[in-house]
């Protein structure tokens, strides 16, 4: 009784509200999304083998698929950031102080939970600016904390 209750409970919320969707990053392209969905099948290939010789084998080629997501998520992610600081450049240049203060929010993890200023400078020094690009962005940085404390 309880199971076909559970059942069909099941089935007419999957009906109504749908499978669970996840919310997909905006930095991760499309060929590291196919990586994540092979390294699942791996993971599935070792829970439904029986032979320890072939979990091994699945094993092993789990590892290596897990270092490819990773390597490639990387990249993915330095990627953004770098176009994240191409186009806060030509706003700073273009004098665009709304669009740079999102773009800003957006490379600190634009919610409430602001970063201090070494965390901006470590991101910073990961784009391997010039020294006046560097001290613009560090004047950008210091603002943006006043500002955000001031606001608060």
């Amino acid at each position: 009784m309880w199971g076909q209750f559970k059942e069909v409970y099941n089935e007419s919320a999957k009906k109504v509200l749908g499978e669970k969707r996840r919310v997909k990053s905006d930095w991760i392209s499309g060929k590291t999304y196919r990586k994540i969905e092979e390294r699942l099948g791996l993971k599935a290939k070792i829970g439904c083998t029986r032979s320890a010789h072939m979990k091994e084998r699945a094993a092993a080629a789990c590892a290596v698929k897990d270092k490819e997501v990773k390597a490639s998520t990387r990249a993915d992610k330095q990627r953004w950031l770098n176009d994240l600081a191409e186009e806060a450049e030509t706003a700073a240049r273009n004098n665009c102080s709304g669009h740079l203060y999102q773009l800003t929010r957006k490379i600190a993890g634009q919610g409430k939970n602001m970063t201090t200023i070494k965390e901006l400078e470590r991101l910073v020094l990961f784009f391997v600016m010039s020294d006046t690009t560097l001290s613009f962005w560090l004047g950008i940085a210091v603002i943006f904390q006043v500002t955000s404390l001031l606001l608060f």
